[in-house]
This record gives structure tokens, C-alpha cells and sequence, in this order.
């Protein structure tokens, strides 16, 4: 299952990685809307996306990309958050308010996980080794030295 997640302020990537890379799901982390789109556009649609609302990405911000967009999103918000309503309306997206700690979270995800793909079992449980591909977008950059000459 490939999962792409949009988290700024990386208050979840880190237990999503965890989850992910006991699944043997491959992952996309990425911290703006543009790398959000950029990474569709190169790498295709995902089976599921994870976005993170913070003060630097808001609704009103993922929502044209989330329009007719293939799959499932998951919206993590605060209380605070603005904009919701238009999201929750798209099909595909659930906003649900963050999850307030790991293990909470964990347990999102594994309802997510089992309603898109229902044989996905922890890897780690099953006691096999994971496989998961875990990247970001600056992975996807080719190296500094061939964007500038030599020195002499």
C-alpha cells in the first residue's frame, strides 16, 4: 500500500514511519502542499494520503488538490482549524480531529489500513521482516555537485 503524508509540522510522521515500515507499506513524507502535488504528479496517485493541518497548511490550501483526487485522505485537524466543512465534503476524506498520542493514532491508522486494504497485517506480528520503503521528496533531488561547475 502506498501512502504519501503531508505533515509541516512533523508531530506525526515519526509514528507513521513507525507504522508503515512494520507493514512493509512504502511511505512519502512531505512538509508543503507543492511537494504534496509535485510527488503525485512524478509518482502517481496513492492508495492512501495523511495530511496534518497546522497554521502553515490549512483547508483551504489542500483542498483544490483534493478534489476528484483517487483514493483515501485522512485530515488530522486541531479545534482551531478553519475550513473542515469544505473538506469533509469531498469524497474519499475523512477529517478526524488529531489523535493525541501513538498509540491513538496507531489505532486510526489500522482502521484505515484494514477498510483499504483488508489483508495488511503488521509485519512485526507476523514475525516477518519488513520490507517498507520509507522517502521524501529531497531523495528525489539530484545531487548539488551537478548544478554547480567546478572549482578549480
Amino acid at each position: 500500500m502506498k501512502t504519501l503524508v503531508l505533515d509541516e509540522t512533523l508531530d506525526i510522521s515519526p509514528s507513521i514511519h513507525h507504522f508503515l515500515a512494520a507493514r512493509g507499506a512504502e511511505g512519502v513524507f512531505v512538509c508543503s502542499a507543492q511537494e504534496l502535488e509535485m510527488v503525485e504528479a512524478s509518482q502517481g496517485p496513492v492508495d492512501l494520503r495523511v495530511i496534518n493541518l497546522s497554521p502553515a497548511i490549512t483547508a483551504r490550501e489542500v483542498a483544490p488538490h483534493l478534489k476528484g483526487a483517487p483514493g483515501t485522505t485522512l485530515v488530522f485537524f486541531d479545534g482551531t482549524a478553519q475550513g473542515i466543512e469544505q473538506l469533509a465534503s469531498l469524497p474519499g476524506v475523512q477529517c478526524l480531529e488529531r489523535p493525541r498520542g501513538a498509540e491513538a493514532l496507531t489505532q486510526v491508522l489500522e482502521r484505515e489500513f484494514g477498510r483499504v486494504d483488508p489483508g495488511v497485517t503488521a509485519a512485526s506480528a507476523a514475525g516477518q521482516r519488513s520490507h517498507g520503503v520509507v522517502s521524501d521528496i529531497i531523495g528525489q533531488s539530484p545531487p548539488i555537485p551537478e548544478g554547480f561547475p567546478e572549482s578549480a
